[in-house]
């Protein structure tokens, strides 16, 4: 993994070309700066709403299906209404197929999962489902979910001839997928959770990885006023995940304002047998 910041580092003439490092971008991200005291304001207004809804699900989640439609209480700012409206809106809002920042973030991931094939993997978070195809090539059975209905229609077609593949629309973490998984990417996804719906959901990811599984993370270092920062969302993960840590890389100047990002790949020990462990 070392080698994965020199390969992906800006140093050559071509980083100036790229659209997603042009001088409208840097203009986007001091707009950001901005806005985060606006977000910020927002999330600290819904946080008690949240509690008494979440106190609600728990006890009785049959009763209050209309609480498990407002995303907006467990992604305040960048909810499902937020994210349909980007999807929309335009096919690719994210510029994930044409941004060579992006293509070196599949690259690196692709490359943390160190040429293993999967029998049942779950992506959260799938947007287009660019990357989708690309670990369809390494499972045997993927599930693609998506908060947004537009993203999730455009995926399902894009990869209508790959029958390995099925893509969902769900509101995660509150409809988790049943059964569990060899492998789970959280790809930019786990900072749009509200903190305290992070925390909530965390065991409940370790729960859903098959023994031997893996989890893989990858999350922009940039702080464009997510409820939780992507530095944040990796800490929790090494600390309240309980599984083996399997390899980590912060990776420099790479994507929007040249912030960098987070991978990390952990892996769910495999419990021996009473049986085995006394012979």
């Amino acid at each position: 993994m070392d080698s994965l910041s020199n390969r992906y580092c800006c140093c050559d003439n071509r980083r100036r070309k790229d659209p997603l490092n042009s001088e409208g971008v840097r203009r986007i991200v001091r707009r950001l700066k901005i806005h985060r005291v606006l977000h910020r304001a927002q999330r600290a207004a819904v946080f008690p709403l949240r509690r008494v809804a979440l106190s609600a699900l728990v006890a009785d989640p049959d009763r209050h299906t209309w609480l498990r439609r407002q995303s907006w209480l467990w992604q305040p700012v960048h909810g499902r209404g937020y994210q349909e409206r980007l999807f929309g809106s335009r096919t690719d809002p994210y510029g994930l197929a044409s941004s060579r920042d992006q293509q070196a973030k599949y690259d690196a991931q692709l490359e943390a999962l160190d040429g293993q094939t999967f029998d049942r993997a779950l992506e959260i978070g799938c947007a287009d489902g660019f990357f989708t195809q690309m670990l369809a090539a390494k499972t045997l059975d993927l599930l693609a979910v998506d908060v947004s209905a537009a993203a999730v229609t455009r995926t399902r077609d894009r990869l209508s001839h790959l029958p390995q593949v099925h893509v969902e629309v769900r509101l995660l973490p509150l409809e988790m997928p049943p059964g569990q998984f060899d492998l789970i990417v959280c790809s930019d996804v786990l900072y749009y959770w509200a903190n305290d719906v992070l925390l909530d959901a965390l065991p409940r990811l370790r729960s859903m990885l098959a023994p031997g599984g893996v989890l893989l993370a990858m999350h922009s270092l940039l702080d464009f006023g997510p409820p939780v920062s992507g530095a944040r969302v990796h800490e929790l993960l090494r600390l309240r995940l309980c599984l083996d840590h399997v390899a980590g890389q912060t990776i420099p100047d790479i994507g929007p304002g040249g912030a960098g990002f987070r991978l990390d790949v952990f892996r769910k020990p495999i419990q021996r047998s009473a049986h085995l462990r006394g012979s």
